[in-house]
């Protein structure tokens, strides 16, 4: 690495956590409501009481596990076990529920875990869990998100699409120890449905008249043989006419065409021995933003007619000088590769992964004022590998492991000012801007759980953390 300028300190962090004397009578886990006809949540005593999720297979079907039926099957620390054995607050939600809501984005996750927020109004989104969160794109954000066990860390993932989804896990407060140093206010833990053994084809196909949104996610599973299965999954999704009225455009924002595909092989030669691998692509268009201003501008030259939380709003750089309508677009592409070997120590469990991820944006001010035009570009590249061995050594439960990430994070972007769009007679001036980032992280971690008795148990943990980034020269 001779050819590069470091510019930020090698640093290492040491976590611990400790969770004594966690009774497993009393459970941590929070469930959405759901109505009796859902069927991969079951009745409660009371109609207001949280439904709760069964132990799902590889097909999707319910599976009643070991603690009976009303228990839910989490993987909040990295393997699958009952939420009430789970010392943290949980919020777990299955497919068919997200289905039944509409979630087909995690901005619209608030309407099943309401302690979570996800604002796309500014330039950079910001994702919070009970108030806490970060807003910018420069690091990676403090509530995580994972799918399939792969860190989609960066803000701009925030807008991929949630599509054939098996369940959502909402985990509040710090989650460093299983998910990395940065899950400082938590962590958003997403399983997608994996091939089963048995031929099935799901489709959901809904239209919505008002704003002209249709939707599609489809899948279909193949057994090939008795030891390989595959499962492909298309998701679409077009909103033609948003919420919000441009008076400057004459045209109703937000308006947004998504797809997705995804394609999963499960092949188990032995008993003892899984391998998943699965490829998917993603791609965003946001047209519009569902910006408003809602505060009076101090310039004098700047004054808005608009300033009130309606349902109108202002943008103008569609046209001249900048030529450039508003727009959000996210292409996403990763590559996985999952292990299960059951093994006399333990299930050993490899994650191999690669994302690749390009965002491009142009965004204007509310001023209903060719004033200023923002644009950027975003390339993120990035390669993981975990490894993890979990077992029980009679009363003890394990988790050891480590952790490899290597990132590439470059942003450009170009600031374009337009003095006479608010009567200022200077000519028009911009601003380049240029971010480049390697980043690397290297994490071992363990986990033992002591179940003392049947209702008392104690945790303990640590997770060492070497951070390294730098940025080529100039």
């Amino acid at each position: 690495m001779t050819d590069l300028q470091t510019v930020s300190r090698t640093s290492a962090l040491m976590t611990a956590s400790l969770a004594a004397m966690a009774w497993s009578a009393s459970a941590n886990a929070q469930t959405a409501t759901s109505s009796p006809a859902a069927p991969h949540f079951a009745a409660t005593a009371a109609e207001n009481q949280p439904a709760v999720q069964g132990r799902a297979d590889a097909s999707g079907a319910v599976q009643a596990p070991s603690g009976g039926a009303g228990d839910i099957v989490v993987t909040a620390r990295k393997r699958q076990e009952l939420a009430r054995d789970v010392p943290i607050s949980i919020l777990a939600v299955s497919g068919d529920k997200l289905a039944e809501r509409n979630v087909l984005r995690l901005t619209d996750l608030v309407t099943v875990a309401p302690n979570f927020t996800l604002s796309l109004g500014g330039g950079q989104p910001a994702t919070y869990l009970r108030g806490f969160g970060t807003y910018g794109t420069t690091f990676a954000q403090s509530v995580g998100k994972f799918v399939d066990n792969v860190s989609y860390g960066r803000d701009i993932h925030s807008r991929l699409p949630l599509f054939d989804i098996q369940r959502v896990e909402v985990l509040n407060g710090p989650q460093v120890l299983l998910y990395g140093n940065s899950t400082t206010a938590g962590a958003i833990n997403i399983t997608t449905k994996t091939p089963g053994d048995k031929f099935s084809v799901d489709a959901l196909v809904s239209h919505e008249f008002n704003f002209h949104e249709t939707t599609i996610d489809a899948s279909v599973t193949v057994p090939v043989t008795e030891t390989l299965s595959i499962r492909g999954a298309l998701f679409y999704q077009d909103l033609n006419k948003g919420w919000l009225h441009n008076t400057s455009t004459n045209q109703d924002d937000p308006r947004f065409r998504n797809r997705g595909y995804r394609g999963t092989a499960l092949f188990k030669p032995t008993p003892n021995l899984e391998i998943k691998v699965k490829g998917e692509f993603t791609s965003v268009r946001d047209r519009g933003s569902n910006g408003q201003q809602i505060r009076q501008s101090t310039n004098p030259n700047r004054q808005l007619t608009d300033v009130t939380f309606d349902d109108n709003r202002q943008a103008a750089i569609a046209g001249a000088p900048f030529f450039a309508p508003e727009f959000y677009g996210v292409n996403n592409t990763v590559v996985q590769g999952d292990i299960d070997w059951k093994t006399g120590l333990g299930t050993l469990h490899s994650t191999t992964a690669y994302l690749d991820t390009h965002q491009s944006s142009a965004q204007s001010s509310s001023s209903g004022r060719p004033d200023i035009a923002i644009l950027q570009r975003t390339d993120y590249k990035q390669f993981s590998q975990e490894l993890r061995l979990t077992g029980d050594l009679g009363r003890v439960d394990y988790l050891i492991g480590g952790y490899y990430e290597h990132n590439d994070y470059n942003v450009f972007g170009a600031i374009d000012l337009n003095p006479p769009g608010v009567n200022i007679p200077l000519p028009g001036v911009g601003r380049y801007l240029e971010l480049v980032q390697k980043n690397r992280s290297y994490s071992s971690f363990g986990d033992l759980t002591w179940h003392i008795t049947n209702k008392l148990n104690v945790e303990i943990g640590a997770r060492y953390t070497k951070l390294m980034m730098w940025t080529p020269p100039h």
